[in-house]
């Protein structure tokens, strides 16, 4: 799926760190939910709970630099 674009800034300023250019989306990402869910699902299911990863339950809100970079609402950048 898709991220789902929440909004322009609305000429507010963008956090400090942020690009100019970014957009504020809500995303789906592989997290700590994901992944626990996935680790018991293995161990009830076998090797076949991986496919939790495929849709990730995690979901947050994100700056989306126009290079692909990724920033957290306070600004600071996402690392994956």
């Amino acid at each position: 799926p898709q991220p789902q674009v929440m909004g322009a800034v609305n000429g507010e300023a963008l956090p400090r760190g942020v690009p100019p250019g970014s957009q504020f989306v809500h995303e789906r990402y592989i997290g700590a939910t994901t992944t626990a869910a996935a680790a018991g699902g293995c161990l009830l299911c076998g090797c076949l709970a991986c496919c939790i990863f495929a849709c990730p339950i995690d979901e947050r809100d994100v700056w989306v630099a126009p290079d692909g970079q990724r920033f957290l609402p306070n600004g600071a950048k996402v690392v994956e």
